[in-house]
């Protein structure tokens, strides 16, 4: 819906495309990320791989894109959870000491 203020060509009026822009962009991003998350958990359950209510709600919260992708390509290869989200727990131990 596109609101159009008095006196058109407006900051006020750039403003508010702007922010509709980004706000839509935003929605596209996490629907994106959703549709990734939901592929992950799919693939998992599909090779029986079980992820406890901690790893799945990891997944369906993630926002990258790039996280996500990564933990698709391990997922298709993976024995257990363990192999899909190691790596990442490792460096997180390295970045904190």
């Amino acid at each position: 819906m596109r609101v159009y203020f008095p006196g058109r060509g407006t900051l006020a009026e750039e403003w508010m495309q702007q922010a509709e822009a980004d706000g839509k962009a935003l929605l596209e991003a996490r629907a994106k990320a959703g549709e990734r998350a939901a592929m992950v958990i799919h693939l998992l359950g599909s090779r029986g791989i079980t992820l406890s209510e901690g790893d799945a709600a990891r997944v369906r919260e993630c926002t990258d894109l790039d996280t996500l992708g990564r933990w698709f390509d391990r997922a298709i290869h993976a024995e257990s959870a363990l192999d899909v989200f190691a790596e990442d727990a490792q460096a997180a131990a390295e970045d904190r000491g």
